[in-house]
């Protein structure tokens, strides 16, 4: 046989693979500051702030303010029931001279209108909880004037509890969603 020199064998780090180069650096010789960043990473990029449950409870709350809107506007919209054949009975007798069919369909156009309004109320709700600036303003817009015009139905009538019930619910709301967590939030994912 032949004596050949086999090279793996003369050399104990050849045949190790995770035996490195005698020759190079040591990785944790190496200096920090020696070390240059491959990329650059924007500020925020490296801040992650989650989302605070906060935000679910004010969307939640809104939600909650907003269903009044949802219900009453759907209820007058669409005039089912006993609620379309009374409200038919109680305009022919208070004012006989007054088409019937013209009050109905102003009531649930307006009942339409509340509807909608209701629908994009809660979906600003929910959508405030993104990052977009503009549904938290909007939503607070919304609630700022279901306030206002629940406590000026108050003022002229008696206060009840669910109006009450309603404008703390809308302004606990709002509340929660600007609260500092809720804005750092913000700020951070924009």
């Amino acid at each position: 046989m032949s004596s050949i020199p086999d090279p793996a064998a003369s050399d104990p780090g050849a045949s190790d693979p995770g035996a490195s180069d005698p020759a190079a650096p040591d990785p944790a010789a190496v200096e920090p500051a020696a070390v240059e960043p491959t990329a650059v990473e924007p500020p925020l990029a490296r801040l992650r702030i989650g989302r605070p449950p906060e935000m679910y409870v004010g969307a939640v709350f809104l939600t909650l303010a907003a269903l009044p809107l949802v219900l009453i506007g759907g209820g007058l919209a669409l005039l089912v029931g006993p609620l379309g054949t009374t409200l038919r009975q109680r305009v022919t007798e208070a004012a006989p001279g007054v088409d019937v069919d013209q009050v109905v369909l102003a009531l649930r156009a307006g009942g339409g209108v509340l509807a909608v309004v209701g629908f994009v109320f809660v979906g600003l709700a929910w959508l405030a909880l993104r990052p977009r600036r503009r549904a938290r303003t909007a939503v607070t817009v919304l609630a700022g004037l279901e306030m206002a015009l629940l406590a000026f139905a108050m003022v002229l009538t008696a206060p009840d509890p669910v109006s009450v019930g309603i404008t703390l619910l809308a302004g606990a709301g709002v509340a929660l969603l600007y609260l500092p967590r809720s804005q750092e939030f913000l700020v951070a994912a924009v």
